[in-house]
Order: C-alpha cells, then sequence, then structure tokens
C-alpha cells in the first residue's frame, strides 16, 4: 500500500514530507504547515505537480497505478498496470480507465476494473479475477456462472471482455501482455465478407414455374445489366473517394500539426508546449516561462496552444 502526505487544506497528495512546494510555502508564510502520512487507497487528491515529477519511476503508467490504488483497486490490479498494461504495444494510459461503469444489454449495470476505448470499435473489458472477487458462501460454479453471465450480457452491450486470473497476472504476465494484445487486434478487425449471410429467398407458391426467357434474348439482357452495374459501382466509388479526400483534407488543415514525443521531460524546440496528464486524468499544457513548465514531465509536445486545446488539453491553472 502507498503511503503519501497531506495537508489539512490542499488538494494534492506528496510524495514526501519535504515537497519543495511545501517549503516554499512555509518560507513565503511564515509558519509551518501541517502534514501527515496517509495511505493512497481511496484518496481523492491529485498528486503534486512539483514533487512527484521528480520522484523515480513516475510516468503516466505510475499515475495509472496510483489512480486505480485511490479506486479501491486490488493489488493483482496495480500488478496488472505494471506487469501487463505498459508493455502492451500501442496501448497509451489515458486509454485505459479504471473502475468504470457499464451496462449489458440487460440494463443491469457493472463495474469494470479496466476499460480499453480506442479507435473505432475498439471496445475491450478487462476483469482481475481471483478469491477476493468471489465474497460470501457461493460455490465455484456459482461463481463461474456469475461470470459467464456477466460476460454474455456485456458482449451482447458491444463489449469484448477479456478475464485474467490473479495467478496468471503475478507469475506470467508475459502471456496476459500476448493475450490482450491479439484482443486488441481483433476489436478492430472487420468482418469477412462471408460472415454476412445472404438473404433469404421468398418461396414460390406450390405448383408454380417461373415463366421462360429465351436464351437469345436473355444472354444479351443479362450482359447489358451487368454492364451497367459495373458503371454504377464505378461512378459510386469516384463519388465517395473525392468525399473522402476532400473530408480528410478538411480533417487534417483544422487539426494542424500532429504532436510529437518527447525527449525525457524536454519537448523539442519546434513543439515547446507541454502536454501532461494529470493524476487525476485531467489534460493540462504548460508554455514556456510557466511556473511549473521545467517541473513538467510532458506525455506530449504541441508546436501551438491551439494544438493542445485541439487534442482536449486545458491550460494550467498557475501560469
Amino acid at each position: 500500500m502507498t503511503q503519501v502526505f497531506v495537508t489539512r487544506t490542499g488538494a494534492k497528495y506528496h510524495a514526501s514530507y519535504e515537497c519543495p512546494g511545501i517549503l516554499d510555502a512555509e518560507a513565503q508564510h511564515g509558519r509551518s504547515i501541517e502534514r501527515w502520512p496517509t495511505p493512497l487507497q481511496n484518496l481523492h487528491q491529485e498528486p503534486c505537480a512539483i514533487c512527484w515529477p521528480t520522484t523515480g519511476s513516475w510516468d503516466a503508467w505510475t499515475q495509472l497505478e496510483h489512480r486505480v490504488e485511490q479506486a479501491g483497486g486490488a493489488e493483482f490490479e496495480r500488478v496488472f498496470v505494471r506487469q501487463v498494461l505498459r508493455h502492451v504495444r500501442d496501448l497509451r494510459p489515458f486509454d485505459v480507465s479504471v473502475q468504470r461503469d457499464a451496462t449489458g444489454i440487460s440494463g443491469k449495470r457493472y463495474r469494470l476494473d479496466f476499460a480499453i476505448q480506442g479507435e473505432g470499435n475498439l471496445r475491450v473489458a478487462v476483469e482481475i479475477d481471483g478469491k477476493n472477487k468471489a465474497p460470501g458462501e457461493r460455490s465455484p460454479d456459482e461463481v463461474r456462472r456469475a461470470l459467464e453471465t456477466r460476460r454474455t450480457d456485456l458482449f451482447a452491450a458491444g463489449w469484448r471482455v477479456v478475464n485474467f486470473g490473479n495467478e496468471r497476472v503475478a507469475n506470467r504476465s508475459a502471456e496476459c501482455v500476448v493475450e490482450l494484445e491479439s484482443e486488441l487486434r481483433e476489436a478492430l478487425r472487420p468482418l469477412p465478407r462471408d460472415s454476412h449471410p445472404e438473404p433469404a429467398r421468398a418461396p414460390s407458391a406450390p405448383g408454380a414455374t417461373l415463366p421462360t426467357v429465351p436464351e437469345s434474348t436473355a444472354a444479351p439482357a443479362t450482359a447489358a445489366r451487368g454492364r451497367w452495374r459495373l458503371v454504377w459501382v464505378a461512378v459510386v466509388g469516384a463519388a465517395v473517394l473525392i468525399v473522402a479526400v476532400g473530408l480528410w483534407a478538411v480533417f487534417k488543415t483544422d487539426r494542424g500539426q500532429e504532436p510529437q514525443n518527447p525527449s525525457g521531460s524536454e519537448c523539442p524546440s519546434s513543439a515547446p508546449v507541454k502536454g501532461n496528464l494529470s493524476g487525476g486524468g485531467d489534460k493540462i499544457f504548460h508554455e514556456p516561462g510557466w511556473t511549473y513548465y521545467d517541473k513538467t514531465t510532458p506525455e506530449e509536445c504541441f508546436a501551438s496552444v491551439e494544438d493542445a486545446e485541439a487534442a482536449g488539453y486545458r491550460p494550467s491553472a498557475i501560469q
């Protein structure tokens, strides 16, 4: 269990008793500020932006692990972030929600350990199962049936559900990484054309016969219909392509430059605006010269404030 420090009136939790921000405030006001250690679990404050970034291994994945602990998640859920989610290719910390509510097709609400919402139809619920998830006097069969009912209900509502046991997470984490990567790929894969059944044909009346068409007339008519079908498909395809290119051009123009990756705690000179994900999941940006700019470790770098705001970031409250 993680121990942190809090003050009586502060909205942040601190990495140590000697947080530079608290020490500066004490020097400025000429009095001591009372603080004490407390477990992080069920704590609703956000991490201090001054002391935590200087703590070893503090990054966006560690912040996600802290959010799991704040939400009252079990130890194995924290291990899952550290040993599995952190190592899944192309998965970003802000793609993952912890302890999210979801509604099944039956209307019943469930609390998901982790929810991954990505591009397109990517919607994956990840559940970490163990003895702590089956309190009471239920038998293993009853627990298994309850989990299967929950899984089926969520699947019918559009969720891919992946279950990992505590033992696998703790001792076979590499196996969990491979399985989760496979599930994420499958969630985005389009269905093959063969999976769409042919519409049923209406049965003919008993004894009814279809009119016959002379062979010499039927063949040219069929060929003509085929040619017109090809022309129609070509026209529609060209129109769709033109519209798609136009939308892409508008999207690219509106979006501005793509964010760039930082180098440690620094942003390149071509994208100096730092985009940082707070412990509470807020997207906050800092401009050069702002109070906490040099102390902020960014997740993304932007060429301008407009690009940062377009990506969902808001300006830091302290400038």
